[in-house]
């Protein structure tokens, strides 16, 4: 009967204390286990800070800072206070204590010594992110620290790990618990205590000690996915842009893209190439600042490659053929491009030696298989310097010394040894010296016969860019800009040039950088890119003297460059037209170009330095001769551009055929406002809210499956005034305005 006795004693005890215990925030019960927000506790030191992630309860966790070295926990951890009051002022209604045995005049706070007795289970759920291990260390009432480890591999979600002991009991009034991070890395997002040994799981139940803290849910991010291009023939190398992706209470702090052959890029706006054809979905995926994630995707069609075309007729330089060291550079404005080559050494009586050193090698790439003539520009100043020997293809050697004329400078001559034959594809022709100092300047071959007039330079060579992306090259005639009106500006006749044409400046200096410059001072210039990436610019300018030898240039309306010196910060000076590189000061400059229009502007600085042409491309290499044929002239007059309220302005843009139907109602409007949208375009809609100065005020995105899309918009907190709805489908944006009363 006396064991039965204590052992009912027992139980009452745990009945009672574990039925309700007074504490901070609330009550709680160790039978059914005590959950705790460590971000809702008293952080003790300065090294704890609280986090975010979905993937915690309420969000939020607390994780350490930086890696505590020696440092005593005692010094970095936080605590909870857990008050037991006198068990004699509980109502404890469920428990009969004569059905137990014990008297009920019994004074039940001499039973309170027995609550440290009670052993408590403790989980943390937990979180390792530089490590495979977590530490953390416990103690009851500042006694003994013990450690509370558990390994777990760096994942994504938290798991519960237990404690590897019991934490001792409780006493009456104030108990604390104190719990140190000791692993950087280690996130803590929830606690659990428990008598009975059950096992928390999920993110547990809802924590007591969170009653004065109101913590606001995440809202998710919104990807918006984009391509520039969408389409085209492999290998396609596209701009995807991520960058109307947005988090309304945050901020997005990763862009990751991937698609289906393994392919990945990051960032807002990522370059990627498809070597293979077929359909890519590019998948975005944002992650904001409490880990939260949105997707969208863009579809990214590659078709076969393009067949490469074959040509009939080339132009080919000869100081951009493969030239031999026995061969040297010949500078002089007779020459096209300015330039010529000539042997430095004679061998009149043997073709020399078949080593690449003796000969000038041109590359003839993407013929047309056929019969072709050839036509040489050759300087041949005596009887004794007019020859060479030429064979086709690796072919028999021919002596080429006769029919040049002699000392009336350069002069085309058509190869005495009738037509060529060149096979489909690539053809080489080799020039290997016979006497020294002809000068060979130009290679012209067609399959009909017709010589270039005998004084004449010819066209644009070929073969100078001849490996480069012709998507990555821009040429620029000068004469071909858009001019301010007036005496500004003019053009002029130079053989030399480009063209034969360049612009000079009519008018005094002004060296002074410019600010909204007098319209008749500049020149415009625009380029379409279709291949993001960075460019470098090259102009082909006269600069006689150092009171001719500059100009300012702007892109898309950034900061002005000084272009006046040479790399080593030299005078710019030239001999004749010549290619520079375009330089601040002396300092080599390169422009980032997205996809879409760019706007290149010269301002005149100094009068009479003669500008020929501009040239972008991304590869970083002077241009040499004339450069690529300019794709900025139409064969009419210069352009001049018509100042605003002037007879006549260009259209910028002519309506799209598939232009879609927009509406805002009712407008005005005090709250609400409904946007209807009718196109042909399906994706997701990007809707951006601004204020007449062109202020963003709101970013929203809807996904747009069929014909028309509407959605209702709360405007009602809007200040009364005039606004702008912008409309984003794809590359395509529509405005409308609106009036909030």
């Amino acid at each position: 009967m006396a064991y039965f006795t204590r052992s009912c004693l027992l139980v009452a005890v745990c009945l009672c204390c574990a039925t309700v215990l007074p504490a901070q925030g609330g009550n709680f019960n160790f039978l059914t286990g005590v959950y705790i927000e460590p971000e809702c506790l008293n952080l003790h030191g300065t090294n704890f800070f609280v986090g975010t992630d979905v993937l915690a309860s309420q969000e939020r966790y607390v994780a350490y800072q930086k890696p505590p070295g020696d440092m005593p926990p005692d010094t970095q951890f936080f605590r909870r206070s857990i008050d037991i009051g006198n068990l004699s002022d509980l109502d404890i209604p469920d428990i009969d204590l004569g059905s137990l045995g014990i008297p009920p005049d019994l004074d039940v706070s001499l039973l309170l010594p027995l609550i440290n007795l009670l052993r408590i289970d403790v989980y943390g759920r937990l979180r390792a992110t530089e490590s495979s291990e977590s530490y953390l260390m416990v103690r009851v009432n500042e006694q003994d620290w013990f450690t509370f480890q558990g390994v777990i591999e760096p994942t994504d979600d938290f798991e519960w790990i237990a404690a590897p002991m019991q934490l001792p009991g409780l006493r009456l009034g104030v108990n604390t618990i104190d719990i140190a991070i000791l692993q950087r890395g280690t996130q803590l997002d929830k606690v659990f205590l428990t008598l009975t040994g059950a096992v928390p799981s999920g993110k547990g139940g809802e924590a007591f000690n969170c009653g004065d803290f109101d913590f606001e849910p995440n809202l998710p991010p919104m990807a918006v996915a984009r391509s520039e291009p969408t389409s085209g023939p492999a290998p396609l190398t596209v701009q995807l842009d991520g960058s109307d992706s947005f988090d309304d209470d945050g901020t997005i702090v990763s862009y990751a893209w991937s698609w289906e052959d393994g392919g990945s890029a990051s960032g807002p706006t990522p370059m990627a190439t498809f070597a293979a054809p077929g359909t890519y979905n590019v998948a975005l995926t944002v992650t904001d600042d409490f880990n939260a994630t949105d997707t969208d995707t863009v579809v990214v069609t590659v078709t076969d490659p393009a067949p490469e075309p074959t040509m009939n007729t080339f132009w080919l330089e000869a100081e951009c053929a493969t030239v031999g060291e026995a061969w040297e550079t010949v500078l002089t404005e007779q020459a096209s491009a300015n330039q010529a080559v000539s042997a430095t050494t004679t061998s009149r009586m043997a073709v020399p030696d078949d080593v690449p050193a003796n000969r000038v090698r041109f590359a003839v790439p993407n013929a047309e298989a056929g019969m072709y003539s050839l036509f040489a520009r050759v300087n041949a100043p005596d009887g004794l310097n007019d020859s060479y020997y030429v064979r086709i293809n690796d072919g028999e050697w021919y002596s080429w010394s006769s029919g040049f004329p002699q000392g009336q400078g350069y002069r085309w001559k058509q190869y005495p040894d009738g037509p060529i034959t060149l096979e489909g594809g690539t053809n080489f022709i080799d020039f290997a010296f016979r006497e020294a100092g002809t000068e060979l300047d130009k290679l012209h071959l067609n399959m009909t016969g017709e010589a270039p007039p005998v004084t004449s330079f010819g066209d644009v060579a070929t073969n100078c860019d001849d490996q480069e992306d012709a998507a990555t090259v821009f040429a620029l005639e000068a004469e071909c800009g858009i001019r301010g009106p007036g005496m500004g500006w003019q053009p002029y006749t130079a053989p030399t040039a480009s063209n034969d044409k360049a612009m000079v400046y009519v008018g005094l200096r002004d060296k002074f950088e410019p600010v909204n410059p007098d319209p008749k001072r500049t020149l415009t210039f625009t380029i379409d890119v279709t291949v993001p990436t960075t460019y470098y610019g090259f102009v082909r300018l006269n600069a006689p003297d150092v009171g001719s030898n500059s100009f300012w240039l702007q892109v898309d309306g950034g900061d002005y460059i000084l272009m006046g010196n040479e790399l080593d910060g030299s005078a710019l000076l030239t001999n004749g037209f010549e290619w520079r590189t375009l330089a601040d000061a002396g300092t080599q400059v390169s422009f980032d170009l997205g996809v879409g229009p760019h706007t290149v502007t010269i301002v005149h600085r100094e009068s009479n330095t003669r500008l020929d042409k501009l040239l972008f491309r991304a590869t970083n290499t002077v241009p040499q001769g004339l450069g690529r044929a300019a794709t900025n002239c139409t064969g009419g007059p210069p352009p001049v551009v018509t100042l605003p309220g002037g007879p006549e302005l260009p259209a910028l843009k002519t309506a799209q055929a598939d232009a879609p139907e927009v509406s805002v109602y009712p407008n005005p409007t005090t709250a609400a406002l409904t946007l209807d949208l009718t196109s042909g375009y399906a994706g997701r809609v990007v809707v951006r809210l601004t204020d007449f100065t062109g202020r963003q005020l709101r970013n929203l995105a809807f996904d747009k499956a069929g014909d028309q899309l509407r959605e209702t918009l709360d405007v009602s907190d809007l200040a009364p005034g005039m606004y702008q709805l912008q409309l984003l489908e794809g590359d395509r944006m529509t405005v409308r305005q609106f009036v909030k009363q």
